[in-house]
């Protein structure tokens, strides 16, 4: 049975720390002129494409959504097993499982963005990166 022996407001920071760590993923501040907010609003106005329509399995962002999800799962692991001392299966099932959740979430939003961003790309590197957390930080 899962114990967590943490006040609330540590898990309420950890939750926030690990939402704000998968929104980096896909932030705009990569000096992309093609999501540069001006340069999007006039291309949409003007009807054309703004460019986004190629998602890669190599870019940039695909790596950062996998660094980032293995971080997740090792901070999440560390902080559940070693700081609040919660048993090892049980600190691994919920760092999986916050780290999944904030990707999804975030995919989420980046559907409702103008143009929408979201992709099942993303989702896959997430994926990816979670099963590489596992298996570096919580052995």
């Amino acid at each position: 049975m899962l114990h967590i022996r943490a006040p609330l407001k540590e898990i309420i920071w950890g939750g926030l720390l690990l939402l704000w760590l998968t929104s980096l993923a896909r932030s705009p501040a990569y000096g992309d002129p093609r999501l540069d907010s001006l340069s999007l609003k006039s291309e949409l106005q003007k009807g054309n494409s703004p460019g986004l329509t190629t998602d890669s399995w190599w870019t940039r962002d695909k790596r950062l959504h996998l660094v980032v999800s293995a971080g997740m799962v090792g901070v999440g692991f560390h902080l559940l097993h070693d700081r609040w001392l919660c048993e090892a299966e049980d600190s691994r099932i919920m760092a999986v499982s916050l780290t999944a959740l904030g990707c999804v979430i975030k995919e989420v939003t980046d559907k409702r963005k103008t143009p929408p961003t979201c992709s099942y790309k993303d989702l896959a590197a997430d994926g990816l990166g979670i099963l590489v957390g596992l298996f570096l930080f919580t052995h």
